[in-house]
């Protein structure tokens, strides 16, 4: 592989190898996952996917450790997963909301840089660990507003939220 890419560079190119490197791994990677998890969410059909089901589960098992009445549903046909409090859904899971693509786009990034080794192993699995946990909270916290709220909670949801994941994995 190492000179396959070193074939294909032109000479004033050779200084660029690293950086070349990074993003042709990172890109590959990133394409890759992403077709992959595009197959896993057409194979959910028209039910809510896994991910998302265990994303609920944990967010209202979490809500129900502090105290509130907590659980999580699907509906039959639907593909979300609901949170509710007090038997009032408060939040919708979505394929969207489970983490996977921040999962994968920290993969690509750790994989991109350098040959693997134990220790970039136990990385990403502290790392994919560490995405779900705070995804499991940053939900659980969304429903919380949103059971304690006027309805204001758009706008929270939408930036800090979404930005709030997004920031843990440059972390």
């Amino acid at each position: 592989m190492k000179d396959l890419f070193a074939r294909l560079l032109p000479a004033w190119l050779e200084e660029f190898r690293p950086a070349l490197r990074f993003l042709f791994i990172f890109l590959a990677v990133y394409a890759g996952m992403s077709l992959a998890y595009q197959g896993y969410l057409q194979r959910s059909g028209a039910h809510v996917d896994p991910m998302s089901r265990i994303l609920g589960e944990h967010a209202a098992m979490g809500l129900r450790a502090v105290g509130y009445t907590a659980v999580s549903e699907h509906s039959l046909g639907l593909q979300e997963e609901r949170i509710l409090i007090d038997s009032i859904a408060k939040v919708k899971v979505i394929e969207g909301c489970n983490g996977l693509s921040v999962m994968i786009l920290f993969l690509a990034f750790v994989l991109a840089f350098g040959p693997w080794s134990s220790r970039k192993g136990k990385f990403v699995v502290w790392g994919l660990l560490a995405i779900h946990a705070f995804n499991v909270i940053r939900v659980a916290v969304l429903a919380l507003i949103i059971h304690h709220s006027d309805g204001s909670w758009y706008s929270v949801q939408k930036n800090l939220f979404t930005g709030s994941i997004y920031l843990l994995v440059l972390v």
